[in-house]
């Protein structure tokens, strides 16, 4: 599942619809990590906890990703969205600077947007982007994204280039 094993700060699931899995530790102003897509909250591993000295420091596994429950549902970035601001609810945080990689630069400033109140300031880390998909790459992304079809093509593309980037030869490789 890419969740890291080392991962220092303790782990918690909500009693909340997504049984969203979350750390939160430390004092003081808040900040929320919020992951990319496929991703989750121990990918903050570390920065996470050298903050926790210093501030509350709180991420959240988004649904459909981590522990979280993944309901059969149409993800998008207001879905998304509202599971932290409502996550934030739920925590009691009342403000906190944003933090936000990949999809979740997108999520942290949909709800910046959407909520100003309770956004201190954004960090947005390479963050994806925010516009509208294109009819065509919208369709396309459906059936492209479907697993059956993905997984082979980023499987023989990660083959590639670690054969023919990271090493010599492919055989290293294995």
């Amino acid at each position: 599942s890419g969740r890291s094993t080392t991962f220092p700060l303790p782990q918690w699931r909500a009693h909340d619809l997504y049984r969203t899995v979350y750390f939160d530790e430390g004092r003081g102003r808040t900040v929320v990590f919020v992951h990319g897509l496929g991703a989750n909250a121990t990918h903050w591993e570390l920065i996470a906890p050298k903050l926790a000295g210093r501030c509350r420091v709180a991420g959240l596994d988004l649904v459909g990703c981590g522990w979280s429950r993944k309901p059969d549902m149409d993800y998008r970035v207001e879905t998304l969205r509202d599971h932290l601001l409502d996550f934030m609810e739920r925590r009691r945080i009342r403000s906190a600077t944003l933090v936000g990689h990949s999809l979740g630069g997108a999520v942290v400033t949909a709800a910046a947007l959407a909520a100003p109140e309770k956004v201190e300031s954004l960090a947005l880390v390479c963050p994806a982007a925010l516009g509208p998909l294109p009819l065509p790459l919208r369709l396309a992304a459906r059936t492209l994204l479907y697993r059956d079809v993905a997984f082979p093509f980023l499987r023989h593309g990660a083959d590639f280039i670690l054969s023919s980037v990271f090493v010599d030869g492919a055989q290293q490789n294995r």
